[in-house]
């Protein structure tokens, strides 16, 4: 039997442009889909946050009503992709609400009941769930969470920021 050897083989000069030309071609294309790519999440971006900058003010508006102001504010895309964007993703705009005035009173912790449970849960959820309406009431966006937690302080005279979340298509 008989074995053979492969011997490496040198490529000529005109071989090795042709491969560079090759490479080079592919990666332009590549970085050209990709600039597009970005342009067009760009230009989806853009139109969502002027959709949260045409809101801001009936957003500011709607927690004033309630004796809050922002102190906090930021947004970004939702979903799992954060290189493209998909039919159901949209900006969540969080925001960090401080009292203002004396409107706005947070919810005196009263424990636990034996299961373990907030004795307050109940009052929290619908002290969130009712400024969660004003705001979609004074705004139009109907996607807003008010989280329940941060209504509730520990001691009469603490006080702490208030969790909005809200999901602007």
């Amino acid at each position: 039997m008989e074995t053979t050897v492969n011997t490496p083989v040198s490529l000529s000069l005109s071989e090795l442009t042709n491969k560079i030309d090759l490479r080079k071609a592919t990666d332009k294309l590549r970085v050209q889909n990709e600039i597009s790519r970005l342009m067009t999440m760009q230009s989806l971006m853009d139109t969502a946050v002027s959709k949260v900058e045409e809101k801001l003010p009936s957003i500011v508006a709607a927690l004033d009503s309630m004796g809050l102001g922002v102190s906090e504010f930021g947004y970004g895309k939702t979903g799992m992709d954060s290189k493209t964007w998909n039919d159901g993703d949209c900006i969540r705009v969080n925001i960090t609400a401080v009292p203002t005035s004396n409107k706005f009173r947070f919810i005196l912790d009263q424990g636990y009941d034996s299961r373990g449970r907030g004795k307050n849960q109940n009052r929290l959820n619908e002290k969130a769930n009712k400024m969660s309406a004003v705001i979609t009431e004074k705004t139009g966006i109907g996607s807003v969470q008010i989280n329940p937690f941060s209504l509730e302080i520990k001691n009469a005279g603490d006080t702490k920021r208030v969790l909005v979340e809200l999901w602007i298509k």
